[in-house]
């Protein structure tokens, strides 16, 4: 069987090709591997989100001849990249390799599909593997990461983990150092990844192969804001100030913003025109609206199309007004009413195990014993029965529920999921740090039996 489908994809490349896979239907990575008949391949693609991974495997994608030829200009050397790890290459700096990517692409692309139902359902139980080959492709946006950028963010991975590994030890004048010179690093490195430009050589290369495709800094501007946040939040809550102050961040449009762009304009040209006028070019690649008219259009009924502003660059005027009031119709809607959420029951009833398995009471620390402790986050311990806690937990005593950074930044922000946590810990068993007084102790938590 053999589907030729549109799609729309992005990827990262350079001399490797190909880093990140985005459709609607899946988030994968991989490079690009050339085969022994010289063809290339994407490597395995690891799959991210989606059903795609999880009930079927993803489709199999490989370059065209012509389109391998269109891009080779801005491929200035080559890797095989087959069974490489590029799940958290743009997460987790240690992910990287030297060599990795330094030119990230998004293109739209026209893609031909075979499939083999009855040979693939014999080897693969799960579901029937396509091979696509990417006939043809429109890049849409380039961007060059520099290589003192990506060491820059190194240096500030490095800092920020230092900093949560700092915040976990006693208070005192040894622990403020640490906090301090990690802070300095960090600040340090942000600087250098604001002001980190791409070599004027490699542009121009690539404004000659491709002079229709944007060049900007979404992939570094959205790990800047990320790392740079967590970097700013933790300045913020150990009320340390760098002596030099951290950079201010590039002012981005806001989804509000973008949308009211959209709502006062009455063609997609003029949107595009004031959007280019008052945005950054990274805003072009941040999702618009999600829109149900487009998901329609392409034969997807039951789920919204995400839009990109820079989706609007070639539309008819008629697909732009029917987004148009389908998003001004969307704002205007009345908020559902109110209803518990299932992560609320969830931290009602970790706070009753709590109680029950641990004898406690507990509340997330303030701003101000937060800043006096030097800690990141903390659960302080509020109540506890008469018969005193089982694990040897005191009034006061202040729970230190992170051990990395990961914790801090998927954790949320809400009391609730704290107390989540701290009940899984109370069932699973594991060693509790608690700072008690101005000394850190470890406490033993037995597991359920």
């Amino acid at each position: 069987m053999v589907t030729v489908t549109p799609t729309r994809f992005s990827c990262v490349a350079t001399g490797v090709l190909i880093l990140a896979l985005n459709t609607h239907t899946c988030n994968a990575a991989s490079f690009l591997h050339r085969v022994d008949d010289g063809s290339i391949w994407l490597g395995t693609p690891l799959v991210g989100l989606g059903m795609i991974g999880v009930m079927d495997d993803p489709p199999q994608f490989h370059l065209s001849d012509e389109l391998a030829r269109e891009l080779a200009p801005i491929i200035n050397r080559f890797q095989d990249g087959e069974s490489r790890n590029l799940r958290w290459w743009h997460k987790i700096p240690r992910a990287r390799k030297p060599g990795d990517p330094t030119i990230l692409i998004s293109m739209t692309s026209t893609n031909r599909c075979t499939s083999d139902e009855e040979a693939e359902r014999k080897q693969n139980p799960r579901g029937i593997q396509k091979t696509c080959e990417i006939v043809s492709a429109t890049v849409q946006r380039i961007e060059v990461v520099p290589r003192v950028w990506l060491d820059a963010w190194d240096r500030l991975d490095e800092a920020v983990r230092e900093i949560v590994e700092a915040s976990r030890i006693d208070p005192g004048d040894r622990k403020k150092q640490r906090l301090t010179e990690a802070i300095e690093k960090g600040s340090d490195a942000l600087t250098r990844m604001y002001a980190a430009e791409p070599p004027d050589e490699q542009v121009r290369s690539i404004r000659a192969a491709l002079p229709k495709a944007r060049i900007v800094r979404t992939q570094q501007r959205s790990i800047e804001r990320e790392w740079g946040g967590h970097l700013r939040r933790y300045v913020s809550t150990l009320a340390i100030q760098p002596v030099k102050p951290l950079p201010p961040a590039p002012e981005k449009c806001s989804e509000m913003d973008r949308l009211k762009l959209l709502w006062e304009s009455d063609s997609a040209a003029e949107f595009m025109a004031k959007i280019k006028k008052s945005c950054l070019p990274e805003d072009l690649d941040e999702v618009l609206t999600c829109t149900m008219v487009l998901a329609i259009v392409k034969g997807n009924s039951r789920s919204c199309y995400p839009m990109y502003a820079w989706e609007f660059e070639n539309m008819s005027d008629r697909e732009f007004q029917a987004i148009r009031s389908e998003s001004k119709e969307n704002s205007q809607r009345p908020p559902p009413p109110y209803v518990q959420t299932f992560e609320e029951q969830m931290s009602t009833r970790a706070a009753a195990i709590l109680k029950d398995k641990w004898g406690v009471v507990v509340s997330s620390a303030d701003d101000k014993t937060l800043a006096d402790k030097l800690l990141l986050r903390g659960m302080v311990v509020e109540d506890m029965a008469e018969s005193g806690s089982p694990i040897g937990l005191m009034c006061d005593d202040i729970i230190i529920d992170y051990d990395h950074v990961y914790d801090l930044s998927m954790g949320g922000t809400e009391t609730g999921r704290y107390i989540i946590g701290l009940a899984s810990k109370a069932r699973g068993g594991g060693e509790l740090r608690v700072l008690r007084g101005n000394s850190v102790i470890t406490l033993v938590v037995e597991k359920d039996r």
